[in-house]
């Protein structure tokens, strides 16, 4: 913001190296060539796997590329949750380029990006342990709890997943129930996608594609059913495993938008 980083315009401005350009295309490294307009760094930008992407080369400057930070959300499975990845994509880009100047370290643009999305989830994973320490013995109703009375929302989620292809097809429907029992259909939809690894993770972002139009269209309160009772298992334990770790991240992250929200099995 302030012309502080020692790239080689601003170092030259100071008189202290005259000489110094950008090490992977050798033209003039200014901050904003070095972040979002040469082509290694544009690459990068480019593969980050989000739902809006930002074009670097319209980027004139640092605080250009942090005015349009907020539209990049990660997709699923991903683990980043509502969580910011611009701030880690600029440090990797910093720390690959002294790599690479100091230490003749060359860093893919996959591992630059996979870098950034390792810390951006465990930057999640620390502001999420900070809150709910900082709440421990303070009386507050759980995240996930117990939804009745008249307007109860239900939203079923079903997915197929295809080994051959490692694709996976998902469906909901939204479902309102009265006092007297009777049903309307509120919302309904699905979409199919592809580079899912197992049905479990199929069943999830089932879960999460649900919730985020449920989000969208306004939804406060809401049951969630699914068929997957291991998923459900591990969402109202909250437990991590490996293979799931990333897209339960995203589910009780987005969980934490309803008053009131709870996850059954069918």
């Amino acid at each position: 913001m302030n012309n502080a980083l020692p790239v080689g315009e601003n170092l030259k401005a100071q008189n202290i190296n005259s000489e110094m350009r950008c090490p992977y295309c050798g033209e003039e490294e200014t901050t904003a060539h070095m972040l979002f307009h040469c082509n290694h760094a544009a690459q990068i930008w480019r593969i980050v796997p989000c739902k809006d992407q930002i074009e670097p080369l319209s980027i004139g400057d640092i605080r250009a590329g942090i005015e349009m930070s907020p539209y990049m959300r990660c997709l699923p499975p991903i683990g980043v949750g509502e969580g910011p990845i611009f701030p880690w994509i600029v440090w990797r880009i910093w720390i690959a380029r002294n790599q690479l100047m100091f230490d003749n370290k060359h860093q893919t643009i996959e591992e630059t990006v996979n870098q950034a999305i390792i810390l951006a989830k465990e930057w999640q994973m620390a502001q999420h342990h900070t809150r709910r320490k900082e709440s421990a013995g303070a009386k507050r109703i759980p995240t996930l709890r117990k939804i009745s009375g008249e307007n109860k929302m239900t939203c079923k989620t079903d997915a197929s997943w295809r080994e051959d292809k490692r694709s996976a097809g998902f469906g909901w429907i939204m479902l309102r129930q009265s006092a007297n029992q009777a049903e309307e259909i509120v919302e309904q939809g699905g979409e199919a996608r592809d580079h899912i690894r197992s049905p479990l993770t199929a069943e999830g972002v089932a879960i999460l594609t649900a919730l985020t139009r449920a989000r969208d269209i306004g939804i406060k309160q809401i049951t969630v059913a699914s068929d997957s009772h291991q998923l459900i298992r591990a969402i109202n334990k909250e437990f991590l495993t490996k293979e799931f770790h990333g897209i339960l991240h995203d589910i009780l992250d987005l969980s934490k938008v309803f008053e009131k929200i709870e996850f059954v099995c069918t």
